[in-house]
């Protein structure tokens, strides 16, 4: 069965907007075949003049597919008033970091279409990664098709087991946060240096984006990219052996491992 909307959002915060604004911009799916629910209305009214927001069960009833982006701690609730509506063959994509698809069945009574995704937030311009998984003896390879086309509207896209969803929410889905704070602590160095504000902003944030800039058009692995910044007895080797030497490395790479531990333990 053809519904009225070819994908039905529940949830339109950042990453939700996010999303529909990429599959817009690329013309994955036209405006009049999306629809959109928000509990905060506001969120609707932001994305452009025009878009109506709808009942939640409206859209699940009216759409082939939907974006679940709703925050994890609501979605039991969520789930709950729309479980004895959603047609059986109608795919739920969900967004919400730590909710195993075994959890999301279990909110929806049983409904087994369900692909998982990890986003991240750079998806906001269109530079996000997302890790997608299913379990595919549920999930038509069509449904991985559309929901891949979904997120490559503002990213990057890879296929993964659901046992490595935790692993991708340490890495990249918490993974700017570290670069913010390593750009956080870089700003914090040039004020102690004794630079004007403005310069050490500027300096600071083109400095990270150079350096991702460089790093993916290089072909050349961190470590060569480093070493060639690192000349013997200069500046920059000053610095990284006093990193070496408090074993910063260790202890960024047990950072990121806890992270995923923490996961583990929201998905419960």
């Amino acid at each position: 069965m053809k519904h009225k909307y070819e994908l039905g959002f529940i949830g339109c915060g950042n990453m939700g907007s996010a999303i529909l604004r990429g599959i817009i911009s690329k013309n994955v799916i036209s405006p009049g075949r999306l629809a959109v629910s928000d509990i905060d209305t506001t969120k609707i009214k932001n994305l452009s003049v025009g878009w109506k927001g709808y009942d939640t069960n409206y859209i699940v009833r009216n759409s082939n597919r939907i974006l679940l982006a709703v925050k994890p701690q609501v979605i039991r609730d969520v789930l709950k008033d729309v479980a004895t509506v959603i047609p059986i063959k109608t795919l739920l994509i969900s967004i919400a970091a730590g909710i195993s698809i075994k959890k999301l069945t279990e909110f929806l009574e049983g409904h087994k279409r369900i692909i998982r995704v990890m986003p991240s937030t750079p998806a906001l311009v269109g530079f996000g990664a997302a890790a997608i998984t299913s379990l595919r003896n549920n999930v038509p390879d069509k449904d991985m098709s559309f929901t891949k086309r979904i997120f490559e509207s503002v990213g990057i896209v890879a296929f993964v087991a659901e046992k490595h969803i935790d692993a991708v929410t340490a890495l990249s889905g918490s993974g700017p946060a570290y670069f913010f704070y390593l750009t956080e602590h870089l700003i914090t160095a040039g004020h102690k240096m004794g630079l004007p504000c403005e310069l050490v902003q500027r300096f600071s944030l083109q400095t990270a984006l150079g350096s991702a800039e460089l790093a993916v058009k290089s072909n050349q692995p961190p470590q060569i990219l480093r070493k060639n910044v690192t000349s013997p007895g200069g500046t920059t080797e000053a610095a990284i052996k006093l990193l070496d030497d408090n074993k910063w490395g260790d202890l960024f790479i047990k950072a990121v491992l806890r992270a995923e531990s923490r996961a583990r333990e929201l998905g419960g």
